[in-house]
């Protein structure tokens, strides 16, 4: 790391790279800005996206995530009062959907089915007509059960 560092330093000087640093430096004074003035569960779920002519984009992981931001967004611009005139929530899905495949592949949860659960939807599909949702229930109850039959052997 400290000849990563090292590195770094040297490169941020040279005249090539100077813009550069100080535009990532200032979307992490941005950043630090903003996750001290959210709630915490917030701040972990977006981060500073860009901040170009005093408009600021905040990425959000979902969009309950960029609700609860547009709501906010008058408290935050008092906070960022001189720099920033607009603030602008977008819904960064494909890094949700990275975090979400990595802490699943991290911890695979089976989705549980109690066997009352299974037993309700077997009389429900069997009530039901021919229709997409007797389809979607037939499949959920067949995936249940081969999943049990892998399981136990």
């Amino acid at each position: 790391m400290h000849k990563l560092t090292t590195y770094l330093k040297v490169i941020s000087h040279s005249r090539d790279h100077q813009r550069l640093f100080l535009n990532v430096n200032e979307i992490m004074r941005l950043q630090k800005t903003l996750s001290r003035n959210l709630p915490p569960q917030l701040a972990k779920r977006c981060c500073i996206s860009n901040c170009v002519n005093g408009i600021l984009v905040i990425k959000a992981a979902n969009s309950v995530v960029a609700s609860k931001l547009k709501q906010m967004t008058p408290s935050l611009l008092k906070v960022f009062e001189n720099h920033i005139g607009t603030i602008q929530i977008a819904v960064d899905t494909q890094s949700y959907r990275e975090d979400l495949y990595n802490n699943n592949a991290k911890n695979p949860q089976k989705p549980a089915l109690s066997l009352a659960g299974i037993q309700t939807l077997k009389q429900l599909e069997m009530m039901l007509t021919a229709s997409p949702l007797k389809s979607a229930i037939h499949s959920l109850l067949n995936q249940h059960q081969l999943s049990d039959n892998t399981e136990n052997h």
